[in-house]
């Protein structure tokens, strides 16, 4: 009987054991930090077991801005990248300690990605062909699609709301462009845009469409790495920057250019303090100078559209391309509608 009673204890003692009790040595259970993401939100704990409770937990080290570190906690929206070497100490309530360098890498964010809705099968007839942004928020992006034995309908292109858009396709290359900016805030997770294609061969064609994608982020920056997308270049007045500025200048109610009237005066309604005949001051995305931002001018920027290789988005710290020269009034093609 003593001998059984003996066993159960040996048993017991084991699992005590197995939990981390207060028998076993301290000892830093988590010493691995994930990596981190410039302006995504972050948050890892560390575990420690055995000593005698409760813990204390110090970090040492410079953290990247927007990290913070308390009760074994590293939380916050990193802002800055880099590799970043930590020393991690826990102390248990009778004063052994342990330590543990640890690393956190801090990395741009990845780019969202575009996933596209094609058929499984070969095909001989017309098909309805989608693109989705997933993953991450996204103001805008520009693309290529290389269509071999296929030619796309160009007027049957429908675009998410609030999506402003150029495009065309090289027949001769079989390449599709597509430059587009959302209005107001980034999206994520939405079908950017549908249109039919049709294949050109004789035979059933296999469709692996591959687009090469630049995705721009909620700030109207490219995610880096960026890669070059080549394309052939034309002349023209306006580029991406100007689409970019026509997205944040676009308004649903048309509005006066500024400087068009002038405040009353003092004491007589109507008056100015501006002759009638001043000149007026021009208004940003008024491409055909009309006084007002609307879809008039992205018709203007369509007629004009200076195509090149994509990669480099204009920072706002350059002049941009719509304020340097006069906007003049280029017929609309009136295909494009969005």
């Amino acid at each position: 009987m003593r001998k059984f009673w003996y066993l159960v204890v040996l048993v017991l003692t084991a699992c005590g054991a197995d939990r981390g009790g207060p028998g076993e040595p301290l000892r830093l259970v988590s010493t691995s930090l994930p990596p981190a993401a410039i302006g995504d939100t972050y948050s890892a704990r560390f575990l420690a077991e055995g000593g005698v409770r409760p813990y204390i937990f110090k970090l040492d080290g410079a953290l990247p801005k927007g990290l913070s570190f308390a009760s074994g906690s590293l939380a916050g929206t990193p802002q800055e990248k880099g590799l970043f070497s930590l020393v991690l100490t826990v102390e248990d309530a009778a004063l052994s300690s342990r330590a543990q360098k640890v690393v956190l890498n801090v990395t741009d964010p990845p780019p969202p990605t575009m996933k596209t809705v094609q058929p499984l099968s070969p095909v001989s007839e017309a098909f309805l062909f989608a693109a989705r942004a997933e993953g991450r928020e996204t103001k805008g992006f520009q693309a290529q699609f290389s269509l071999k034995d296929l030619e796309p309908v160009l007027d049957t292109l429908k675009a998410a709301d609030g999506l402003l858009y150029v495009l065309r396709f090289d027949r001769a290359k079989a390449v599709f462009d597509i430059d587009a900016v959302f209005v107001g805030s980034a999206k994520k997770d939405i079908e950017v845009f549908r249109l039919t294609l049709t294949p050109t061969a004789k035979e059933p064609v296999r469709t692996n469409i591959q687009p090469k994608v630049i995705f721009l982020d909620k700030t109207g920056k490219a995610f880096a790495p960026a890669p070059l997308i080549e394309r052939t270049k034309t002349d023209g007045k306006y580029t991406y920057a100007d689409l970019l500025l026509l997205a944040e200048t676009l308004s649903p109610k048309p509005q006066p250019a500024g400087g068009d009237k002038a405040p009353p005066s003092p004491g007589g309604e109507g008056k100015t303090d501006q002759p009638a005949d001043a000149p007026r001051t021009p208004l940003k995305g008024d491409f055909n100078q009309d006084g007002v931002v609307n879809m008039a001018d992205l018709e203007a920027l369509r007629s004009s559209y200076a195509w090149g290789n994509a990669g480099t988005v204009q920072t706002e710290e350059s002049p941009k391309p719509s304020e340097e020269r006069p906007a003049e009034t280029p017929p609309a093609d009136g295909r494009n509608g969005k």
